[in-house]
């Protein structure tokens, strides 16, 4: 179990490290700089991330181990957009249209993770014009994703907005994708147990106008124009051993190795960065 963990720092180290040893560095710059809303958000797509910041409510010392845990999270999601980009540095192409399969390749490279579990969801549905709303849509988005709720509100008026400007008659596809660092807090007193994972999510919907819909859509009883909505959900989440991290010190050390070659200020300052707090389960 020993030579595993090595081997998986390690081979971590010699994946992500290679940034370090780049002739261009300003190029290794532009690579770890992901704050550009042109990569980021568009009317296509949007590439976001989601951390936990605020500790207020927790005892300081749970607090601390809270942040620190944070901060790893961030790190990794360092590492890998920062890998995305580099592979991407020559397509120039939006981080939202990257596929999920793609940067789960990536992810796979981080040390001590847990098997990438992935959950898949889709749902359809036909709705009148006048029925379509932005509850509606948020509703839909909850039921075949865990996405922070402000974001499905983003995704909804975005996408409410874009069918009435096309007039319905024209195909739209929005594809989201988070990378998002989930902390639960298990326990209490001094028996407190943190969970780290790391999750990405991607959603893609798909608007078009339906022209076989049923002629009674409405509840005035009259025919109505009727949009085809598809909601396609992909999620891998993978758990971080924070308690290996927090009781090897030649884990941590490496651990902090590995992280510290990366700005986690382009991930904290991203023009796309959301908080969460952390979730308790006693």
């Amino acid at each position: 179990m020993e030579n595993e963990i090595q081997n998986s720092i390690k081979n971590a180290l010699n994946y992500f490290g290679e940034f370090s040893i780049l002739e261009d560095q300003n190029h290794l710059f532009e690579v770890n700089d992901i704050r550009s809303p042109v990569k980021q958000n568009s009317a296509d797509g949007l590439f976001c991330f989601c951390f936990t910041d605020d500790t207020s409510e927790l005892l300081q010392t749970v607090a601390d181990r809270v942040k620190k845990a944070s901060y790893i999270l961030k790190g990794f999601a360092s590492l890998v957009t920062s890998k995305i980009l580099f592979f991407q540095r020559d397509t120039n192409e939006e981080l939202y249209n990257i596929p999920i399969e793609d940067m789960i390749v990536i992810v796979k490279k981080l040390p001590i993770m847990s098997y990438m579990e992935p959950t898949q969801y889709q749902k359809g549905i036909i709705i009148a014009m006048e029925g379509l709303s932005t509850g509606v849509v948020n509703s839909l988005i909850a039921e075949v994703s865990s996405i922070p709720v402000n974001k499905a509100d983003e995704i909804a008026s975005f996408l409410i907005k874009s069918i009435e400007e096309k007039k319905y008659s024209e195909r739209i596809e929005y594809n989201y994708i988070s990378l998002t660092g989930i902390i639960n807090v298990i326990g209490k007193a001094g028996a407190v147990k943190i969970e780290t994972i790391l999750r990405i999510g991607g959603i893609s919907v798909v608007s078009e106008l339906e022209t076989n819909a049923a002629t009674d859509l409405t509840n005035k009883g009259i025919s109505e124009k009727a949009v085809k909505l598809h909601f396609t959900s992909n999620e891998f989440s993978g758990r971080f051993d924070y308690d290996l991290y927090e009781n090897d010190m030649s884990v941590q050390k490496e651990i902090d190795k590995l992280i510290l070659n990366y700005e986690l200020d382009a991930v904290r300052k991203s023009a796309k960065y959301f908080t969460v707090p952390p979730a308790h389960n006693n």
